[in-house]
Formats: structure tokens, C-alpha cells, sequence
């Protein structure tokens, strides 16, 4: 959900994404990243989930309690520093200057399975741009874009969400019988 394949993301990437994505470069920052994520009880969670440019687009979809159990979470120790672990990790592999390093290779490989991409339309962090030519990269891809959705798919539909995977997961089944 929500993540496109890093070699045709990367390939897709528009000066418009760079905005986009320019919160990850504040997440490189141990320490300030983690202040800004959990300070104030995690407050940014709030506008994260609820505003009407960062959060869900189905009005019913988060509600406060949903936010405080994340804020909560979020707020345990080590929490920030794991969840921001995945971008500090993405930058540092997806700017490996050796090529020919196995992670580099690994990261931009054909996958060669079966793959269910779910991706909400007015998704404000990553682009429907990032999934032009998946195909390529991810042949036996099946893409279901979300109208009116957000970058937080699952908390925005979360019934149709279940209803594709699951319907996803009975042809994969019909298909390796």
C-alpha cells in the first residue's frame, strides 16, 4: 500500500515528488526528526491523519480515538526512532554510489511474482506518477487505485481495502490450484 517499486519510482520522479517526498530529508535528522514526530504527546499525528491536506479524505474514516491509540503508540519508547528507521534506510540504499552492490541490485530488481499495489489518488506523499510503467518492473502487478483516498488507504477504506485483498488472494489461489 502506499509504496511504489524503488527502480520505476525512481525513474518517475518529477520535481513535483521531490516536494513531495521532502519530509524524508527531515527524518534524516537523528534526534530533531524524532522532536518533531513525538513532541507535544505526537501532535503531529493529528495533522498527519486529520487535516485536509495531509489526512484522510473519507471524513468518517480516523477518528480521535483512532489518533490518540497512534499518538500513544507512537509515544512508547523507541517507537519514533524504529518508525523513522525505514526512511533513514531508504535514503542511505537508494543512494549507494557502488551499482554494483547486492543491495543496490536488490532494490531495483524485477519482481517476479505476484504483487497487489493498492495506492489512494489524492495520496499527498507519493505521486500516482510513481506507478507509471510498474509493469515493467513488477509484470504480474495488479494496481487498484482509490478515488478520493489518501496516502492513509487502509484508514480511509478500510472495508474496501479488505475486500480487494481479499478478493486478490482468492484468484492467486484459484490460479496456483
Amino acid at each position: 500500500m502506499a509504496l511504489p517499486h524503488l527502480g520505476i519510482g525512481a525513474t518517475n520522479y518529477s520535481m513535483k515528488q521531490y516536494q513531495r517526498s521532502s519530509y524524508i530529508l527531515v527524518f534524516q535528522a537523528p534526534g530533531l526528526a524524532e522532536l518533531w514526530v513525538a513532541g507535544d504527546q505526537a501532535a503531529t499525528l493529528d495533522s498527519m491523519f486529520t487535516s485536509q491536506q495531509y489526512g484522510c479524505r473519507n471524513p468518517s474514516a480516523i477518528t480521535t480515538a483512532d489518533v490518540d491509540w497512534f499518538r500513544a503508540a507512537t509515544c512508547q519508547p523507541g517507537a519514533v526512532t524504529a518508525m523513522l528507521s525505514y526512511y533513514r534506510a531508504l535514503v542511505r540504499w537508494s543512494t549507494i554510489s557502488d551499482r554494483n552492490d547486492p543491495a543496490w541490485r536488490a532494490l531495483r530488481s524485477q519482481l517476479d511474482m505476484p504483487t497487489l499495489v493498492l495506492h489512494g489518488q489524492d495520496d499527498v506523499a507519493l505521486g500516482e506518477e510513481l506507478l507509471t510503467g510498474i509493469e515493467a518492473a513488477v509484470p504480474q502487478s495488479t494496481v487498484k487505485l482509490f478515488k478520493n483516498c489518501s496516502h492513509w488507504i487502509q484508514q480511509d477504506y478500510p472495508q474496501q481495502v479488505n475486500e480487494v485483498m481479499q478478493e486478490w488472494l482468492r484468484q492467486q489461489a484459484k490460479r496456483s490450484q
